[in-house]
């Protein structure tokens, strides 16, 4: 398959053709993109263009535009080209203008592949940081993928404990070091970036770790800069990297309310983390965790999301839809993707639970309803706590309660219009907004 992507502008140069990939990895079924300019004057006359991607072996993919006149080609035109097979090393992007056989104009970009990433971390985690770019709507540049050919000396991955997305982190060992850090700290980008955007560590911070003989991990925050959500809860599968011996926690700023867990903490400016006694200052003990509001549970474990899709044809449309904008809001604080089932799939044995809709539309929520609950539907009431709301209205609902069988899970419902732009919801078990 191939696919030409959007032509838009005006007018169309022989002179000079320039290439600038802004999606320059060739994978198998995925789209690469590119911008093309034509600089010069406008040519009128049919011609054609011709983009391809080949290797050694031969051509990945070609994709033909006819043109009955010049002016009909964008400029700059933004094209995309998807390879129909895996990529041999150094595949090259060829764009020409054509007319009646002879060439116009012409330009070949190098591009890359897999096989030609040296040094790179594991490799699922080259495709997760990557995916990265492409998810967060941005261009993956040839200066992107520079830093993949430069490899990423000390980058590890972790697995998520709530979506099982690969996280990275950075690993700073000392040898002899009988001491280990796990560093939280917010990266300068106010949203946290992608993995593939993680600012380095300051120079000066990473100097007197060494100097104080501090092995040190960094853990990646994603978009959870204020440290609130998912990012401590990868502090355990961090701390497993560091060598035998005393390890605590460096929370550069303030102390998240959930960083702790069963390691001692500590708090520093980021001006004192330029001095090696800093590094070595003791730690604050372990403190009990404390407890975590009903209506966040869900995000403390293994999640899976459930959508309903019973009541009827609108109902399941609104929960697909629901399901679709949480686990974008989740991207863009976890950097994850939350498993998706419907309600006629059967259900993890363990794990927390996001269910999608009311017991009418979600057999699943019908089957796990306490007997005397707080919240009861029908085809045109919400009753909340002997309250009665009209269903047309939509008032939201969020309401959650321990899942039943289950050792620790939680159940999180939502049904209503939820807007997924204020992560993590309220505190205690039951929300209604009309």
């Amino acid at each position: 398959m191939v696919l030409l992507a959007v032509i838009s502008g005006a007018g169309l140069a022989v002179e000079s053709l320039v290439v600038e990939p802004r999606h320059p990895l060739v994978r198998r079924g995925l789209p690469v993109t590119a911008v093309i300019q034509w600089q010069g004057l406008p040519q009128p006359g049919p011609a054609t263009l011709v983009a391809e991607i080949a290797d050694g072996a031969g051509i990945l993919a070609r994709v033909t535009l006819t043109l009955t006149t010049g002016d009909q080609v964008a400029w700059p035109s933004r094209i995309s080209v998807i390879p129909e097979r895996a990529s041999g090393p150094a595949p090259r992007l060829r764009v020409r203008l054509e007319r009646d056989g002879a060439v116009l104009s012409q330009n070949e970009t190098l591009l890359i592949a897999p096989v030609d990433l040296v040094a790179p971390p594991p490799s699922g985690l080259v495709s997760r940081l990557m995916a990265d770019l492409v998810q967060g709507g941005e261009d993956m540049t040839v200066g992107d993928l520079e830093r993949f050919q430069r490899g990423f000396p000390g980058w590890q991955s972790l697995t998520d404990p709530v979506d099982g997305s690969l996280q990275p982190v950075r690993l700073h060992l000392v040898p002899g070091s009988t001491r280990g850090v796990v560093l939280l700290h917010t990266p300068p980008r106010d949203e946290g970036g992608s993995g593939a955007w993680w600012p380095e560590l300051p120079a000066a911070w990473r100097a007197a770790a060494v100097a104080a003989g501090v092995s040190m991990v960094e853990v990646f925050p994603g978009g959870d800069v204020a440290w609130t959500g998912p990012g401590p809860r990868r502090v355990p599968g961090a701390a497993a990297l560091l060598p035998p011996g005393e390890r605590v926690v460096l929370a550069v700023g303030s102390v998240p309310s959930l960083a702790a867990g069963a390691l001692p903490v500590w708090t520093a400016d980021p001006a004192a983390l330029t001095d090696p006694a800093t590094w070595r200052r003791s730690a604050q003990p372990a403190t009990s965790a404390q407890p975590v509001p009903p209506l966040m549970a869900w995000a403390g474990g293994s999640v899976t999301v459930v959508v309903g899709t019973g009541e009827h044809l609108a109902s399941a449309q609104d929960n697909t839809a629901r399901a679709e904008a949480l686990n974008d809001a989740w991207w863009r604080w976890s950097r994850g993707v939350l498993p998706v089932l419907r309600d006629d799939q059967p259900l993890p044995p363990t794990g927390n639970l996001v269910l999608l809709g009311s017991p009418r539309s979600n057999r699943h929520l019908a089957a796990l309803v306490p007997n005397s609950p707080a919240v009861t539907w029908s085809d045109r009431m919400i009753t909340v706590n002997g309250r009665e709301l009209l269903r047309p209205l939509q008032p939201s609902v969020a309401w959650a309660f321990p899942r039943p069988g289950v050792s620790g899970a939680w159940v999180l419902v939502l049904d209503g219009p939820w807007r997924w732009g204020d992560l993590p919801l309220p505190a205690g078990d039951l929300e209604i907004r009309e």
